[in-house]
């Protein structure tokens, strides 16, 4: 019983998200429901198929790690069809030295009831990576390059052997789009519920997604992204983290700024957590991930508009990853040269923004604070975007790039669309809270 309850707790977040997006019940209050969409959940069992040429590189394996983790965190069992292959470089958080049993041991230790196996089990939906072989019906076949990949029902494809983890990361995020989705029929029959037939809740194996965050400019030579400040030390954040661990090309050093600490309701989401970090400040948990190359400074402090006058400037590049909207302005109004702000709301949006020295802020971005009380509904994929695309302006701005546009926006779980991902300009907002100086100008113009 009290592992149920436990279960209940860190997916609670997750079991909101679809009594209020998905089943359109308001808060999700009914008990029974939340009961229902919790079995349906786990009575979900997701297969990811590899052999040993699809995970011979670290893309792959990161692919493989990724998407397990991204599944298990709602909920949902993963089967792992793929031989126990000696991971190339570090997969934080698994320990140990090999993939399938370094898999089965992080299952033990974050959302309770999780499993991650290799038991033969009746599969709702198949995920094959690259070339790997596979007979049957029903599945995604998953391929890529550094920069890209796509998901389609290919019958076979070519093997995963890119450097960068870039692609292989975010078809990880897609691949567990796919994986919610076929955990909503089990709960529809469980709750008598219906769904609603709209695309973005059903799966179809007839669709395509291709999706490339390449840049001419961003190659897979070394790059050094300098000295990062990353105000809140949450989900968004964590997923930088854990993508920046995966380049292994990139270095740089992070100051991440926070002092709340980890617990339950974070595992659903939180890429580096584990149950048995419970209790534990982030900021040390994430610190603990550190490595000569990507070093990791925690600092236990919560950002405020007084901050700097007692820690001094920020570092010219600031990522942003905190719910608190007014935190965001607060950081804004501190002035750092180049300011990337990771966002998401519920299971239909993920934006960053990214704000230069004198162009439109993060004020103009997000003008107006949020009404909405009690625990956000997330899930795992959502976040996860918001910090890989917080990487990639990251990337694009060591390398001298001027973002293409200000804001990306991503639908999670519409990648499938004409407007999965939308690359949009920023006016100034003649509301922006900040007063920057685009907002003055504009104004004293149109005055």
């Amino acid at each position: 019983m009290g592992q149920d309850l436990d279960a209940e707790e860190a997916l609670a977040r997750t079991v909101l998200l679809i009594a209020d997006d998905v089943l359109d019940k308001a808060r999700g209050d009914d008990p029974e429901l939340k009961r229902d969409i919790l079995e349906g959940l786990r009575a979900t069992t997701v297969r990811i198929v590899a052999d040993d040429l699809n995970l011979s590189s670290h893309a792959g394996q990161s692919c493989v790690v990724a998407l397990a983790g991204l599944i298990a965190m709602m909920g949902i069992r993963v089967t792992l069809d793929m031989p126990n292959v000696r991971l190339l470089h570090a997969q934080p958080p698994l320990r140990g030295t090999h993939l399938v049993a370094a898999l089965e041991e992080y299952a033990a230790d974050m959302v309770p009831g999780a499993v991650i196996d290799e038991a033969r089990t009746t599969d709702d939906l198949v995920i094959v990576l690259g070339s790997s072989p596979f007979e049957g019906a029903g599945y995604f076949r998953l391929t890529g390059t550094d920069w890209s990949f796509e998901l389609s029902e290919r019958p076979s494809g070519s093997p995963w052997t890119a450097e960068m983890a870039i692609g292989a990361l975010a078809g990880a995020a897609a691949s567990a789009a796919e994986a919610f989705r076929a955990a909503l029929g089990g709960i529809s029959a469980i709750s008598g519920i219906s769904i609603s037939s709209l695309p973005r809740n059903s799966i179809d194996f007839k669709r395509v997604v291709r999706v490339d965050l390449g840049h001419p400019l961003l190659k897979t030579d070394a790059v050094d992204v300098g000295v990062v400040d990353a105000v809140s030390a949450g989900a968004i954040t964590s997923a930088v983290l854990y993508c920046m661990r995966r380049l292994v090309n990139v270095q740089g050093r992070f100051r991440v700024f926070d002092r709340d600490t980890f617990d339950l309701s974070n595992l659903n989401r939180y890429m580096f957590g584990r149950r048995s970090d419970v209790g534990r400040n982030k900021v040390d948990l994430l610190s603990g991930y550190g490595t000569s190359n990507l070093v990791i400074d925690g600092v236990p402090v919560m950002f405020s508009d007084g901050w700097v006058s007692e820690h001094g400037p920020f570092s010219p590049t600031v990522l942003v990853g905190v719910d608190h909207i007014p935190s965001r302005w607060a950081v804004q109004r501190a002035a750092p040269s180049w300011c990337c702000v990771g966002a998401t709301s519920h299971l239909w949006l993920a934006l960053v923004s990214t704000h230069l020295d004198g162009d439109p802020c993060a004020g103009c971005a997000h003008p107006t604070d949020s009404d909405a009380e009690g625990e956000i509904p997330t899930v795992s994929f959502v976040s996860f975007w918001a910090g890989l695309l917080q990487v990639r302006a990251l990337l694009l701005h060591a390398v001298g790039v001027i973002p293409e546009s200000p804001q990306v926006l991503v639908a999670p779980a519409g990648l499938y669309g004409d407007y999965g991902i939308l690359h949009v300009g920023l006016p100034p907002n003649s509301n922006c809270p900040v007063r920057c100086r685009a907002c003055q100008t504009a104004t004293s113009r149109a005055g």
